[in-house]
């Protein structure tokens, strides 16, 4: 499984793979992004992922996709465990045996948007991932620390460090906190990526926000330790769905610790079920937040008054309502109930609603290309600064006296003589001279649209 980085904020060419950008560029999916870890601490995590990306990578996830497809189980005659089958579906399947667990899940979507649910990168977009994936179980969640690679070092990986709390998985049992690192790599081609996460050792997790706020209720909430994860979210072959195979292990290593009560290792083999049962929701993660990426019309910009239905082509009765009407939150335009749904919808900062949407759109979202939509800039619009003019790409202007008596206020912004350089092209489109009066009516036109 070597690879490299995926870049989840970089701008994407369309002739370059899916982890071949290398300048960064600010948007709303990376705002409020925490800062790399201290210096000893980003050692320490390092090694510590190191040993949990070498305990993964001696899995042969190939085979584990076999017996996860498999409708019958393997059996081992060599005194190894026997898988144990605990849900199996058309698109989920889950396995267990001692302390591991294996699972498999299908779903259409694409490389990007699914490591950008599983490798949030600030509070608000983890605590929602989470909440997606674990519903009422979740209770919060941070992430600490994110270190990015440097700039032309293909060999770094991101790292994060992250929290979630847990309810408890047993009757009377303390809830859960797991500290954790997280490592996300992919491969050159962008078809496949991995992510890696491991808890963190107890002087790793003791400075840790999330951690001190315990401070005081230590007896109440018990730390997750020992637990490894991976994810692997491959592209299957000749389809645009994916697979993801998630294993998951618990290995105690048997030191005891003062800071606070641990889970126990019953506990911990819940947590693992239900941690790989997440991976089922993964599909309606994606969705709400391919809803959440949508322009939605305004409904107080215009007033639509469609006597049918745009989706069954029903008549409304006006008098008599008997064809109940919604509002598309799409399209704008009315649509009888039989003909809409209610989607979750959630936005770049993490927040979660829903909105009634007619079929005719759902189709549409479904069949929308979502490779690169995290290169868009969602979220709300923003003023962008004017990029720095060069001498070369410095445009030449009239600087005649007269000229620059007329629009001395507009040959100083750079801005202006941009778009008066556009509209005079617009003006002049079957002419390769400019004349000084077509010149004068652009900068009127602007002079008019900047009031």
């Amino acid at each position: 499984m070597q690879s490299v980085r995926l870049h989840l904020d970089k701008r994407v060419e369309s002739s370059t793979p899916f982890s071949a950008t290398t300048t960064s560029e600010p948007s709303a999916w990376n705002n409020g992004e925490p800062p790399a870890p201290p210096l000893s601490l980003s050692i320490a995590l390092r090694g510590l992922m190191a040993g949990a990306e070498a305990l993964h990578d001696g899995v042969d996830f190939a085979n584990f996709v076999n017996i996860a497809g498999s409708p019958q189980l393997p059996f081992f005659r060599n005194d190894q465990t026997q898988w144990k089958r605990v849900e199996r579906s058309t698109v989920f399947t889950l396995l267990k045996r001692d302390d591991e667990v294996l699972a498999q899940a299908r779903l259409d979507a694409s490389i990007e948007e699914v490591a950008s649910v599983l490798g949030a990168t600030t509070d608000q977009l983890h605590a929602a991932t989470m909440e997606g994936l674990y519903d009422d179980a979740f209770i919060a969640g941070s992430v600490a620390y994110v270190e990015r690679p440097h700039e032309n070092d293909q060999e770094f990986k991101q790292l994060a460090v992250k929290t979630s709390n847990f309810v408890h998985s047993k009757i009377l049992g303390k809830n859960e906190q797991w500290c954790f690192g997280e490592t996300l790599r992919s491969k050159p081609e962008g078809d496949s990526f991995t992510i890696t996460q491991s808890s963190l050792e107890a002087d790793q997790s003791q400075s840790l926000p999330a951690r001190l706020a315990l401070k005081d209720t230590k007896r109440r909430v018990a730390q997750l330790r020992d637990v490894s994860t991976a994810y692997l979210v491959e592209r299957m072959t000749d389809t645009q769905r994916l697979r993801i195979t998630f294993h998951a292990l618990y290995k105690p290593e048997g030191t005891p610790t003062k800071d606070g009560p641990v889970v126990t290792r019953r506990a911990a083999r819940a947590r693992l079920l239900r941690l790989a049962r997440g991976t089922s929701e993964l599909s309606q993660v994606v969705r709400r937040r391919r809803f959440g990426v949508q322009v939605f019309a305004d409904h107080s910009a215009f007033h639509i008054r469609n006597p049918r239905c745009t989706c069954c082509t029903r008549k409304f009765t006006p008098i008599i309502n008997l064809i109940p009407r919604t509002r598309c939150y799409l399209c704008g335009y009315y649509v009888c109930v039989s003909c809409s749904s209610s989607e979750k919808m959630e936005t770049y900062n993490g927040r979660v609603a829903t909105i009634m949407v007619c079929i005719r759109c759902v189709k549409s979202v479904a069949a929308c290309n979502f490779d690169h939509m995290l290169s868009v800039r969602p979220g709300p619009e923003r003023v962008l600064g004017d990029e720095a003019s060069t001498p070369q790409s410095a445009r030449t202007f009239d600087t005649s006296s007269t000229a620059t008596s007329e629009f001395s206020g507009f040959s100083e912004s750079s801005s202006s003589q941009k778009l008066g350089d556009l509209l005079t092209q617009v003006v002049c489109a079957y002419s390769d001279q400019v004349t000084l009066g077509q010149r004068r009516a652009a900068f009127l036109v602007l002079e008019q649209l900047l009031l």
